[in-house]
């Protein structure tokens, strides 16, 4: 008999991982875009060059591109299979990924980062978000995903989710860099 396959409900940052550096200019952008969905979660992608380096580097987070919840949306047309609403959870449609994937590859970039804000919740990588960074035909594999963390009206913490060569997420802190 096999044993179950242990059910991972949530990653952590991890305090004595590195902290990964981004650009002041960049995180303003997310900070501010998780401010102004409160009290809904936001969701977005970070483009850039050199996607699987280590750290930071020059050209990894450049321009953010803001996408659009559509969680309650996909909630109205199923609820079973989407329980939450853009309160509790982020859903960005799959053309709409499409289409930033085609502006970053015209400006000969990638998406380098997939962003979104827990609203009165620390900055973790959850189960649901697992779900979605790994469904089938999701674009950006290789992308690191940030959480930003919005307690009350102010962002209390980001964290970076990233993948390792075997496919497991780990969490980082984010330090500010100057832009």
């Amino acid at each position: 008999m096999t044993e179950p396959e242990a059910v991972v409900e949530r990653i952590e940052i991890e305090p004595q991982r590195p902290a990964v550096g981004m650009a002041e200019g960049v995180l303003h952008e997310i900070r501010s875009h998780a401010l102004e969905a409160v009290p809904e979660e936001c969701c977005g992608l970070v483009f850039g060059t050199g996607i699987g380096l280590e750290g930071g580097g020059a050209g990894r987070f450049g321009p953010v591109y803001r996408c659009h919840n559509v969680m309650d949306r996909m909630h109205q047309e199923d609820s079973k299979a989407f329980p939450r609403t853009n309160r509790d959870g982020f859903y960005i449609d799959p053309r709409e990924l499409l289409s930033a994937a085609a502006e970053a590859e015209a400006a000969g970039l990638e998406v380098t980062v997939v962003y979104h804000s827990h609203v009165g919740a620390a900055a973790y990588f959850s189960e649901m978000d697992r779900r979605f960074a790994t469904q089938p035909g999701f674009p950006f594999p290789r992308a690191d995903h940030l959480v930003v963390s919005v307690l009350g009206r102010q962002v209390h913490e980001l964290g970076l989710f990233r993948p390792s060569p075997e496919g497991e997420l780990t969490g980082h802190r984010v330090e500010s860099l100057p832009s």
